[in-house]
């Protein structure tokens, strides 16, 4: 970690990460580098940027805090290659309102809008990665990637945004296909088989995440008051 002024002499903070978030002593062992710089005149947001070892940007917006980043307004993050990721709106530290996520080609992915601070959302727009739409205004047939675009994670029917219907998948890191019925968002029931053919019903969500009392925001907050 090092403190230094630029060029312009603005103030900057250097910090060298690993993708765990942990900090690292040399460059040779992290994974990205952040950058964080001063307001600039008449604003109270730190400038930050991460940058991948390529040097190409990892990441770009605007912070309350120097670090960890508490992030305000538009954030945009990249690929390696240079290319757009994301584009994710933030209130206070919580992504909210609108989010876009492009393919590692740069085409538009799927466009989605938060409905409470717990990351809840329902999707607006969908595409495939030649540019055809498969979901407008919120209704068509959706397809789940999984983090590195390789293989189809889920895919299903979306009615006004919200999953509805039989939805398909499967997550080869733990070789389990699954098959659930959705009506309105909500999972009625589901049937996740392994490959040994064991089948196991379930009528909640296959994901239950533990939540922070009072959700993301809360514990946002919670993080900045007792982090030393």
């Amino acid at each position: 970690m090092a403190f230094f002024s630029s060029a312009q002499n603005k103030k900057m903070n250097f910090y060298l990460l690993k993708n765990d978030g942990c900090y690292v002593d040399l460059r040779d062992s992290a994974d990205y580098i952040r950058i964080v710089s001063e307001p600039d005149s008449a604003s109270l947001l730190y400038n930050v940027t991460e940058y991948f070892l390529n040097n190409k940007r990892k990441l770009v917006g605007k912070s309350f805090t120097i670090d960890p980043p508490y992030f305000e307004g538009q954030c945009a993050m990249y690929y390696k290659s240079g290319l757009r990721h994301l584009l994710t709106n933030y209130n206070k530290g919580v992504a909210a309102s609108y989010e876009y996520e492009f393919y590692p080609n740069g085409k538009p992915y799927f466009e989605k809008k938060y409905t409470d601070i717990n990351y809840n959302y329902i999707v607006n727009e969908s595409y495939d990665s030649l540019g055809t739409v498969l979901v407008e205004n919120g209704n068509g047939y959706h397809k789940v990637y999984d983090e590195t675009f390789k293989y189809i994670t889920e895919e299903g029917t979306l009615k006004n945004g919200k999953r509805d219907g039989l939805w398909k998948g499967e997550f080869k890191d733990i070789k389990t296909i699954i098959s659930v019925k959705y009506l309105d968002g909500e999972l009625i029931t589901g049937t996740a088989t392994d490959e040994d053919g064991k089948s196991v019903t379930y009528s909640k969500s296959k994901d239950v995440i533990p939540e922070f009392k009072g959700g993301a925001r809360e514990f946002t907050n919670y993080i900045l008051k007792t982090l030393r």
